[in-house]
C-alpha cells in the first residue's frame, strides 16, 4: 500500500504543476476535431482566438500542446490483454516511473517498483531493459546501506551486459549480411563465407535469449539458403520455431511469420509440398488478407499445388489473389504468370489464352532476365505446342537460344533454367520427332533430374521442369502416333 500512496501523492503533485490556466484550450481543440467541428485549422482558429494580431502563434502553441498530450496518451497501456509490444513497454514505464520516484525522494518504493519491473523485463527477456534495472537497483541499495543486495545486482549487472552484448553482436551481423544481399545480384565466395562466419560465431556463443535465437536463426536460415542447403534450412526452421513454442510469452506475429513462409522454399526444395501447403497455412494467421505478406502466401501454395500437380490447389490460390483488388494490383504479372502455367495443363483454358495480351501485360519481367522472364518465355513455347502451332515455337528458338547464353549460361542459381530451356532447343532441332529426340535428351535430362531445386529461384522455377518435360512427351507422341 506504500507504493500506492507514493505514487497517488506523486502524481497529485506532478498534476498541480501541470495545470497552468482554467480554461484548457487544448482540450477544447481535442473536443473539436473529435465531434466534427472542426474540420480545418481555420475553423479551429476563428473558435479559439476569434481576434489579436497573434492569434496564429497561439493557435499553433495549442496545437503543440495537444500533439504532446496525444503523444503521452498513445504511449498508455489500457488494453484488456497485451500485446508482446504493449508489455514490453508497460515495463520500460516503470523502469521511467521509478527513476522518477527516486529523484522526487521515495527510494524505496522506486526499488520496490524496479524490482517488479526487473523480474518482468527477465520473463521476457528483454535484457537491456533488465540491465538498465539491474544497474540502478545497485545504485539505490548501496545509497540505502544494502551490501549484500548491492553486489547481487553488481553481478547480475554484469551477467546482462555478457548477454546484451552477444544480442547487440547477432543483430549487427544480421544487418550486415542483410545489407549485402541487398547489395549484391549474385552469390560469389565470399558472400557465402561471411555467412559462414558469422553464423559459426553465434553458433559458439549460444545465449538463450529470444532476441539472440531469433537474429541468430534468421543468419543461419539466410546462410543455408545461400549454401542451397534446404534440409539445413527446415532443421534451423523447425528448431526456432519449437523454441519460440515453449517461450512463457506470446511473440509478435512477425516472428512466427518469419520462420513459418522461410520454411516453405526449403520443404518444396526436399519435394515436401504436402507439409510445405500445411506451413503455408499456419503462416496465414500471422498475416492480414491482402497485404504483401498474405499475397506471398498464396504464390507459395500455387507453386506447391503444381508440384504436387493438384491444379485445384493452384486454381483456389489464384482465386484468392484475385479476390483482394489491391492484392491483385500489386501482383498482376505473377497472377498471370501463374494462370499461363495453368492453362497449359488444362484443354479448355489452353484454346482461349491470349499470347500476345499475355507478353503485353508484362513489362516488369520483361527486364527480369534472370528471373520471371524466363517464365514469360517458356509459357509462350508451351501454349503454342499445346496448341500443335508449331511454325510460332520455330520462330521463337533463335531468340531463345540466344536469351539463355546470354543470360543463364554461367549462373549456378539459373543452371536448370539453362537446361530446360537447351532441352527446348532440341524438340525444335529435330522437328519434333520424338524417338530421335529421346536419344539426344537423355544425358541433359540426367543433369537435370541430379541438380537440386534452387532456393534462391523456387518462384521462378514454378511448375518443375521435370513434370513440363514429361507433359511435353506427352504431346509430341499424341502428334506422331
Amino acid at each position: 500500500m506504500n507504493v500506492l500512496f507514493d505514487l497517488v501523492n506523486y502524481m497529485v503533485e506532478r498534476k498541480s504543476r501541470q495545470i497552468h490556466q482554467k480554461d484548457d484550450l487544448a482540450a477544447k481543440l481535442f473536443r473539436g476535431i473529435k465531434n466534427g467541428r472542426f474540420s480545418s485549422d481555420e475553423a479551429a482558429m476563428r473558435s479559439l482566438y476569434p481576434e489579436g494580431p497573434h492569434r496564429t502563434v497561439y493557435y499553433n502553441a495549442t496545437k503543440r500542446k495537444l500533439k504532446n498530450l496525444l503523444y503521452h496518451l498513445a504511449l498508455s497501456t489500457t488494453a484488456a490483454e497485451e500485446s508482446y509490444a504493449e508489455k514490453c513497454f508497460t515495463i520500460e514505464k516503470k523502469v521511467l516511473v521509478a527513476r522518477q520516484l527516486a529523484g522526487e525522494g521515495w527510494t524505496a518504493s522506486a526499488i520496490n517498483i524496479m524490482e517488479e519491473a526487473l523480474k518482468e523485463a527477465m520473463d521476457l527477456h528483454l535484457i537491456p531493459t533488465a540491465r538498465q534495472a539491474a544497474f540502478r537497483l545497485s545504485i539505490w541499495y548501496v545509497a540505502t546501506g544494502h551490501p549484500a543486495k548491492y553486489r547481487k545486482y553488481v553481478k547480475l549487472e554484469k551477467e546482462l551486459a555478457t548477454k546484451e552484448a552477444g544480442e547487440f553482436l547477432a543483430e549487427q551481423h544480421y544487418f550486415a549480411l542483410y545489407n549485402k544481399l541487398r547489395n549484391q545480384k549474385s552469390i560469389d565466395q565470399l558472400l557465402l563465407e561471411f555467412s559462414r562466419q558469422i553464423h559459426e560465431e553465434l553458433v559458439a556463443i549460444d545465449i538463450e535469449t529470444f532476441n539472440f535465437r531469433m537474429f541468430a536463426s534468421y543468419i543461419a536460415v539466410l546462410h543455408f539458403e545461400l549454401s542451397n542447403d534446404g534440409e539445413k534450412v527446415v532443421e534451423t526452421c523447425r528448431s526456432a520455431l519449437e523454441y519460440f513454442a515453449h517461450l512463457p510469452f506470446q511473440l509478435p506475429n512477425r516472428t512466427y511469420r518469419i520462420f513459418t513462409t522461410r520454411i516453405v522454399p526449403a520443404l518444396i526444395q526436399q519435394r515436401n509440398s504436402t507439409e510445405a501447403i500445411q506451413q503455408l497455412a499456419l503462416a496465414e494467421n500471422y498475416v492480414n488478407k491482402g497485404s504483401l505478406n498474405w499475397v506471398g502466401i498464396q504464390e507459395y501454395r500455387a507453386i506447391a499445388g503444381f508440384h504436387l500437380q493438384d491444379m485445384a490447389i493452384v486454381s483456389q490460390a489464384i482465386a484468392s489473389i484475385r479476390s483482394s483488388r489491391k492484392a491483385f494490383a500489386m501482383k498482376k504479372e505473377e497472377v498471370r504468370i501463374l494462370e499461363g502455367y495453368l492453362s497449359f495443363f488444362s484443354t479448355e483454358e489452353l484454346s482461349r489464352f491470349k499470347v500476345g495480351k499475355f507478353v503485353n501485360e508484362m513489362p516488369k519481367y520483361a527486364a527480369d532476365k534472370k528471373g520471371m522472364n524466363i517464365n514469360i518465355l517458356i509459357i509462350q513455347i508451351l501454349i503454342f505446342l499445346g496448341r500443335r502451332d508449331l511454325p510460332k515455337i520455330i520462330d521463337r528458338m533463335e531468340a531463345l537460344r540466344i536469351y539463355a547464353y546470354r543470360y543463364l549460361k554461367d549462373d549456378k542459381t539459373t543452371r536448370r533454367s539453362y537446361l530446360f530451356i537447351q532441352l527446348l532447343l532440341l524438340v525444335s532441332k529435330y522437328s519434333f520427332e520424338l524417338k530421335p529426340l529421346q536419344a539426344v535428351t537423355e544425358p541433359l535430362l540426367k543433369e537435370l533430374r541430379a541438380e537440386p531445386l534452387n532456393l534462391k529461384t523456387i518462384d521462378v522455377e514454378i511448375v518443375p521442369y521435370e513434370i513440363l518435360w514429361d507433359q511435353i512427351v506427352g504431346i509430341l507422341e499424341k502428334i506422331y502416333r
